[in-house]
């Protein structure tokens, strides 16, 4: 029996089945600690931003303190145009680098208004000053609390 010129035979089909199969069964396989690693990545550098902004806010209570005339900064001073020292990042689980002021009952519950950028609540005038800064989104991270139990990225 003779080939004809350009059809492929059958062992070429048959390894071309078999590389399809592993290649699927690679994906089944990889595909979840594929995501999983992703999701970890995010959660990582949610927390990294949220650490970022939260020093910048103490360093700026620093200079302000040592210039004798302690508190936060505002919410249009941390936010608004031509602030300080403060560059706000991006929410990496949203994409929003927006500031949504925060009441203290709000910043202490972790509300999120579903704007998905961030929260910030500050009282100067309490005794002492509180400022609080957390991500406008509640989804779930990789990390756990002492219980074991996952907290999500508005409680980071």
């Amino acid at each position: 029996m003779k080939r004809t010129a350009g059809a492929p035979s059958a062992t070429r089909m048959i390894e071309m089945g078999a590389v399809v199969m592993v290649a699927i069964l690679l994906l089944i396989i990889g595909g979840p600690r594929l995501i999983q690693a992703r999701q970890q990545t995010v959660a990582d550098l949610l927390e990294q931003r949220l650490g970022d902004v939260r020093i910048a806010i103490a360093h700026m209570y620093s200079e302000r303190s040592a210039e004798g005339r302690p508190g936060y900064p505002s919410v249009g001073e941390l936010a608004g145009p031509g602030a300080p020292a403060i560059e706000i990042p991006v929410n990496p689980l949203t994409g929003v680098a927006t500031v949504q002021p925060a009441t203290r009952l709000e910043a202490w519950r972790r509300e999120v208004t579903g704007a998905g950028g961030w929260r910030y609540y500050v009282d100067n005038d309490a005794n002492p000053p509180e400022a609080v800064f957390y991500a406008d989104v509640d989804a779930p991270t990789h990390f756990t609390d002492p219980q074991g139990l996952p907290i999500r990225a508005n409680e980071l």
